[in-house]
């Protein structure tokens, strides 16, 4: 193998303008139902583009069809994630459901 093939690719990106901040709770009921990380990343999405008119300190929930999230934003525009699941479901909860992709 050569010296050039061998080498590893780097990158450098900027920094996320949100940051996400898991709760104990989120691991802790992660880790006992196998969940995915997969919703994270259009959470993300989400809430960046719509920042301006989601509530602040109010627990909501994202759905994207095989995964959920509960998430709350506080004043200082932390996503703080609360819990999450295998799939989704109807709730009286604030929700964004994302088609899938």
């Amino acid at each position: 193998m050569s010296a050039n093939k061998s080498k590893k690719l780097r990158s450098l990106v900027k920094a996320p303008s949100l940051k996400i901040l898991p709760k104990e709770h989120f691991w802790i009921s992660g880790l006992k139902r196998e969940f995915e990380l997969t919703a994270i990343v259009p959470l993300y999405v989400y809430v960046l583009d719509n920042i301006d008119e989601l509530p602040r300190n109010k627990d909501l929930e994202l759905s994207i069809g095989s995964s959920t999230i509960i998430y709350k934003i506080d004043d200082s525009e932390n996503i703080y994630l609360i819990t999450g699941w295998i799939g989704s479901r109807n709730s009286k909860k604030t929700k964004k459901s994302l088609p899938h992709q």
